[in-house]
């Protein structure tokens, strides 16, 4: 909701206080705790910071791998996501090599219904 409203700082320490609580409750690994890195990360991504959401999707891909296996659905999505940061630094040979990651991910699956 602060997000949306355009209240980024508060947008942050609610992210911030749900991680702590996800990490205490949860533990480190588990996947609603990578998902409020994932959110975390995207907010980073929002206020420019290239280096705390690299560092925030970093972290959450290691849980994604750890929950979902390194073939999965999920972490090609993220793959995608996490593209966004050399798109921003217009780096566009390491956005598209991160696309493509995730796209061999994903082409066994598509290739059943071709």
């Amino acid at each position: 909701a602060h997000k949306q409203a355009g209240n980024l700082p508060a947008a942050r320490r609610t992210l911030d206080r749900g991680l702590a609580i996800a990490r205490r409750v949860h533990g480190p690994s588990h996947p609603n705790t990578g998902i409020l890195l994932i959110n975390l990360a995207d907010l980073q991504l929002d206020l420019h910071n290239l280096a705390g959401a690299a560092m925030l999707f970093q972290q959450a891909r290691i849980i994604l791998e750890k929950n979902h296996g390194r073939a999965s659905s999920q972490l090609a999505a993220f793959i995608s996501r996490q593209a966004f940061i050399p798109e921003m630094q217009n780096q566009p040979g390491k956005a598209r090599a991160q696309y493509q990651a995730a796209w061999r991910i994903l082409r066994p699956a598509h290739t059943l219904f071709l």
